[in-house]
């Protein structure tokens, strides 16, 4: 099953440090998601550990995700 869901989200570049100046390097991005989006991933991202964990799929000196 391919579940595609579409949603628009604004990417926000902000200032380092006033101090830097106006280089490309002193700026970072900051993306804007909806808490709908982030309540979606977030419980797919729990099915998704659980069903990994049940069948032994994550090493055990995996961290990353943990």
């Amino acid at each position: 099953m391919i579940i595609i869901i579409k949603t628009i989200i604004r990417t926000v570049l902000i200032q380092k440090g006033p101090t830097k100046g106006r280089a490309l390097g002193n700026y970072r991005p900051v993306t804007c998601l909806p808490v709908a989006w982030k309540l979606l991933t977030s419980m797919i991202a729990d099915e998704m550990y659980q069903y990994l964990e049940d069948n032994g799929m994550i090493g055990e000196k995996q961290k990353g995700c943990r």
